[in-house]
């Protein structure tokens, strides 16, 4: 559930955004910041609360975090401005940072490797596309039929479902173990949350800044963030004890390649959410429930890969797979790009969907299993805060970015510029494609049939 609710509130609110941008007179380089915010939180904070998962146990931190989302999404459906929408989607990210972690780190410890546990992760990723596609239904069925503040109260029943589910299965999440001796590096999570932060502010408002990255605020904003990165390098690299992603998880072996290209997948994944969905809207003139009914296959075919991606580990090569999903991410890129003015949906918005569904949902199971096999136990919490902070911050660093291209050139259609968001799009599965082949290599999984665990 907390899974779905995730994924619920990131891709419900795109398809959410053009009645939105409609309701508070917004354009579209105001949405970016609702609409990437969350992720930007999340991916802050996570490597904190995972440590904090570490040292807690999942229990309360669960718990915690689902209760504050749940909070801050019933106060979103309040909202009378950009500004108090975006301090409750922020909030909404902070709770996130800490029930992300910790449920996933519950999953890392109940299972020992093997067939199941790569089974149960598979579950666990097929939770996301359902998700999102949850997400984009009820905001689609809103948009049609209701006021908008309806998606957040919905979305607010999720949280509590999940909240009530957490408390009735407590037994088993109190299988985490608390590690002993392992602290909280306060410093490096504070400086970490700055550099992200000031990060993706300035990429973002430097295009529609009156002078651009000359204007003093942005080179204000931007000078602290290499500062906040410089400080952040220097205590996780000689001051804290224990810093927040201990030195075992870089010397994993093709892991710093393999980061790398993660974040460019991720990052590309969460362009083509944003981008097709308000090129739908805004550029074919689809309606909300048209466009539900196009992002379909999507939702359908994330749930059957990322089950049967716990099987396919075992058949062929990590490797493989991730050359895979990297291409898929790249042409689901070029048919938007290459699509007539009017396009056939099955021509070119279905084998999108195909591609995009593909290059997400295999790799996302893939590298969970991965890094909670290589970590030890007690650092489970550390190992599902940095698969999903790859999620979460790619997503928000190339939002800007897309966002900042836009801005930089006013004079352009809509259609142009939805079209250069894809172009980044196709660059960064490219680039992570490369990577990928020439320097990652990951065998199949090991393990043979699920054994009988308690």
């Amino acid at each position: 559930m907390s899974q779905i609710f995730d994924e619920y509130l990131t891709s419900g609110f795109f398809a959410l955004a053009p009645v939105l941008m409609r309701d508070f007179d917004l354009t579209n380089s105001s949405i970016t910041w609702p609409a990437s915010i969350t992720s930007l939180v999340v991916s802050a904070f996570l490597l904190t609360f995972g440590r904090l998962t570490d040292i807690r146990g999942g229990l309360l931190v669960y718990m915690v975090g689902i209760a504050w989302s749940s909070l801050w999404t019933l106060l979103a459906a309040l909202s009378r401005n950009l500004w108090m929408l975006t301090v409750c989607r922020a909030m909404q990210g902070l709770g996130a940072a800490a029930h992300l972690p910790a449920g996933l780190a519950t999953l890392g410890t109940s299972y020992t490797p093997g067939t199941r546990k790569n089974l149960i992760f598979s579950i666990y990723g097929a939770m996301a596309p359902l998700g999102s596609f949850l997400g984009i239904l009820v905001a689609s069925v809103v948009s049609r039929y209701a006021h908008w503040s309806r998606y957040f109260w919905i979305g607010g029943a999720f949280a509590s479902l999940a909240l009530v589910g957490s408390y009735f299965t407590r037994p088993l999440m109190t299988t985490i173990p608390r590690a002993d001796g392992v602290r909280m590096d306060w410093l490096g999570s504070l400086t970490l949350a700055v550099t992200a932060i000031l990060s993706v502010f300035t990429i973002t408002q430097a295009p529609i800044a009156e002078h651009g990255w000359r204007s003093s605020s942005i080179i204000a904003t931007g000078t602290s963030a290499v500062v906040a990165l410089a400080i952040t390098i220097y205590v996780e690299g000689w001051v804290a004890e224990q810093p927040l992603v201990p030195y075992s998880v870089f010397r994993i072996k093709y892991i710093r390649p393999l980061l790398i290209g993660l974040l460019l997948s991720y990052g590309a994944v969460s362009l083509y959410s944003y981008y097709a969905t308000m090129y739908i809207r805004n550029v074919i003139g689809a309606g909300p429930m048209k466009l539900f009914a196009w992002f379909t296959p999507m939702a359908i075919g994330g749930c059957l890969l990322a089950i049967l991606g716990g099987y396919l580990m075992h058949v062929v090569s990590g490797t493989i797979v991730l050359i895979f999903s990297s291409s898929a991410v790249a042409v689901s890129a070029v048919l938007f790009i290459c699509a007539p003015d009017d396009p056939s949906y099955w021509a070119w918005i279905f084998p999108a969907m195909v591609c995009a569904t593909i290059s997400i949902d295999l790799i996302y199971s893939l590298v969970n299993v991965f890094l909670k096999t290589k970590l030890p136990p007690h650092q489970q919490g550390v190992a599902g805060s940095l698969a999903h902070s790859l999620v979460q911050f790619g997503g928000a660093l190339l939002l800007g970015i897309a966002s900042g291209v836009n801005d930089a050139q006013p004079d352009e259609g809509e259609a142009m510029k939805y079209r250069d968001a894809f172009w980044l799009q196709f660059a960064c599965g490219v680039v992570a494609l490369i990577i990928f082949v020439g320097f990652v290599r990951i065998e199949k999984a090991g393990g043979g049939p699920p054994a009988e665990e308690d």
